[in-house]
């Protein structure tokens, strides 16, 4: 799977135990993970993990016919 999952635009994803994923880069060590169900752009408070080192976050159960953002 190239680049990240959910993709940009993706619509009827699966909203049971939902798996963000992307693509490693060995030029970055670690990585802060931002998530909201907002139209508004991402902000500090939309942080959820910070120093991630792994190329996956588990969000868990999500609410249905909700857009979010990451």
């Amino acid at each position: 799977m190239g680049g990240h999952y959910p993709a940009i635009g993706s619509t009827g994803i699966e909203t049971e135990e939902l798996v963000l994923s992307w693509d490693d880069n060995s030029l970055i060590d670690s990585y802060d993970v931002y998530f909201a169900a907002s139209t508004d752009p991402l902000t500090a408070s939309s942080l959820v993990v910070s120093g991630q080192t792994e190329t996956s976050y588990s969000l868990g159960t999500l609410l249905s016919d909700t857009t979010y953002h990451w």
